[in-house]
């Protein structure tokens, strides 16, 4: 067996132990088919499924399945040695009465949810078929002539699930305290919107007496948000703002500027003289 493989049957066994309380030494039922490949393998049965379970286990054969494998060694068509490894085995009686075939007998012992912990070892299709549909059902068989555990089914799993959403719910005991504190929360809640609405209320009527004692209230500044915000004017751009204003003069007549002008009347004397 591989070390790979040997750890995945581990965590298979181990899932079995924890989630539905499988406790050694294992009790493993046999197929009339498996028997016969076992003998074709000339392998030690028991031996091998010690190592795959990694346990003590207890091989458990139906009467039904050795009445079977007694009618085809009669008929001389069973592999040679295969009923001698079932008289090895321990046969327990069937709760049933009438008589079954070996499938329909290993489904009544398993029954709808495996209470006795059963292993199943088998080489029929249509029986392993069924039999993962019912949670807690370990399969072994034989795959290219290697013995395997089969993985855990769907069913299994959901159970499994199922089953830690039960622990976390809470119990009787708990859900009466859940209540309870459930119940002093809503009242403090209340309590506080109360003295809540009783401090508003307060603070209204304190408001009215200043109305009518005549208290003014006090004028508030402008609101920053609606006020425009002062632009300014930087230092480089202040001459060029400001603007000088020219006056323009008249030009004026010349009898003006001659009479206003003396030295002007004198040189004009001098010159007709």
């Amino acid at each position: 067996m591989r070390i790979k493989r040997g750890k995945q049957y581990k965590k298979t066994v181990m899932f079995y132990k924890t989630n539905f309380n499988f406790q050694e030494p294992y009790e493993i039922i046999l197929d009339g088919n498996f028997i016969q490949y076992c003998a074709k393998l000339h392998w030690n049965v028991k031996e091998m499924l010690m190592k795959l379970v990694g346990g003590i286990v207890h091989i458990k054969l139906s009467p039904c399945v050795y009445r079977e494998l007694k009618d085809l060694h009669k008929s001389d068509k069973l592999i040679a040695g295969t009923i001698n490894i079932a008289k090895s085995f321990r046969q327990d009686e069937c709760k049933h009465e009438e008589i079954l075939t070996p499938t329909e007998c290993i489904l009544k012992m398993i029954g709808k949810k495996n209470r006795h912990h059963y292993f199943v070892a088998t080489q029929d299709v249509s029986l392993r078929e069924t039999l993962r549909k019912i949670p807690s059902v370990p399969l072994i068989y034989f795959k290219h002539g290697l013995m395997t555990l089969d993985p855990p089914s769907e069913v299994s799993l959901i159970k499994c699930q199922r089953k830690e959403k039960i622990k976390l719910k809470p119990e009787s005991s708990e859900k009466a305290n859940l209540k309870l504190m459930l119940k002093n929360a809503r009242i403090e809640k209340r309590e506080e919107e109360r003295q809540e609405k009783e401090s508003l209320y307060q603070d209204k009527d304190f408001k009215k007496m200043k109305i009518e004692l005549g208290v003014k209230r006090k004028a508030k500044g402008p609101n920053p948000l609606s006020c425009k915000k002062k632009q300014k004017i930087e230092d480089e751009e202040a001459p060029s703002a400001i603007k000088k204003i020219r006056r323009k003069r008249k030009p004026k007549d010349s009898s003006t500027q001659l009479t206003n002008n003396p030295s002007e009347g004198n040189e004009e004397s001098i010159i007709q003289e």
